[in-house]
């Protein structure tokens, strides 16, 4: 899978998860993104074919529901939501999150 990190998350995460062999990059890092509106941040992604990692999923999700709507190619931004409360995990299509206790992020 390929993947965007939104700007409220390291771009430090990026370099590492691309040691591993991840194809990820962070908005930080793109002259062509820093500071630019979710809806720029996520029509990029879904045109490279990336999911967006976001702690801002209530912003996007309204995009994506929007995007699949109109037709448009499958699209899945992902929460990496780090509230100590919800531990949550998943992939965000037409479902709500399902929260998770700690350490059972869901796999799709």
């Amino acid at each position: 899978m390929r993947a965007i990190l939104d700007e409220q998350l390291s771009p430090q995460i990026a370099v590492l998860l691309r040691q591993a062999g991840y194809d990820v990059d962070a908005v930080a890092d793109r002259e062509d993104l820093a500071g630019r509106s979710d809806r720029i941040i996520f029509e990029v992604a879904c045109s490279e074919g990336r999911a967006v990692v976001t702690n801002n999923i209530k912003d996007f999700r309204p995009l994506a529901a929007e995007w699949l709507a109109q037709g448009r190619p499958d699209s899945a931004p992902l929460s990496a939501d780090t509230h100590p409360q919800r531990h949550c995990c998943c992939r965000c299509r037409d479902r709500e999150c399902t929260p998770r206790p700690p350490g059972r992020a869901r796999r799709e």
